[in-house]
């Protein structure tokens, strides 16, 4: 993850900057989906857990 972290960090996110002004849907896209920081909670499963488990995230709507 630390490999990956750092791979957006230096290249991907300077990379996007380049976008910005010709597609902002794409840049404002990308800066969303960069700023989830925990999406999935735990691995384990519980009563309350179930619940939010079966919800679907649409990150490219």
């Amino acid at each position: 993850m630390d490999t990956a972290r750092g791979i957006l960090k230096t290249e991907l996110d300077t990379l996007i900057e380049l976008v910005k002004d010709k597609d902002r849907e794409l840049y404002d896209q990308y800066r969303a989906v960069r700023g989830i920081k925990d999406l999935g909670g735990s691995h384990r499963r519980s009563a309350d857990s179930a619940e939010t488990a079966s919800k679907e995230v649409d990150i490219a709507a």
